[in-house]
């Protein structure tokens, strides 16, 4: 029924932390612990700082978080840079009532509720879950290089 694609997710101040510390670890260790995909019914916006747990997460039956794939990459993308690929779905098993509006997603730690923010990125536009087996698929560009300022 839907389909986004990332196009300016932000990158969560842990993310950055650990990258910055994975470069003098050795050997280098996981930069994400069991990321997790969980998507989001609030207006807000996401900032590198942002608190996950202070996120509404839709409550539609069939509706869970989803742990992040293996992504491929990396990739190059127009506007990211270089980026790392995954797709995760998400399906409304029953209607909802009422009708819910996801306006974005964060993918985080599996904590629940949610600990660490790595991505979160609102949408242009709500997808709205109106009936049983409304779909979300969701492609994710996840960043990995620091794009430089034109300042």
């Amino acid at each position: 029924m839907a389909e986004r694609s990332s196009s300016n997710p932000v990158e969560g101040r842990p993310l950055a932390e650990a990258m910055l510390a994975a470069l003098s670890a050795r050997p280098a260790a996981a930069l994400l612990t069991t990321p997790t995909v969980r998507l989001i019914t609030d207006t807000f916006q996401p900032t590198p700082v942002s608190d996950p747990a202070a996120f509404t997460e839709p409550a539609f039956t069939g509706y869970a978080a989803v742990s992040l794939p293996t992504p491929a990459g990396p990739v190059g993308t127009p506007s990211q840079g270089v980026a790392l690929a995954a797709t995760v779905n998400f399906i409304a098993s029953a209607t909802p009532s009422p009708t819910v509006n996801v306006t974005g997603y964060i993918v985080t730690d599996s904590a629940n509720p949610p600990t660490t923010l790595y991505y979160a990125e609102k949408f242009t536009t709500p997808v709205a879950f109106i009936n049983a087996l409304d779909f979300l698929t969701l492609n994710l560009l996840l960043p990995i290089q620091a794009q430089q300022s034109a300042n």
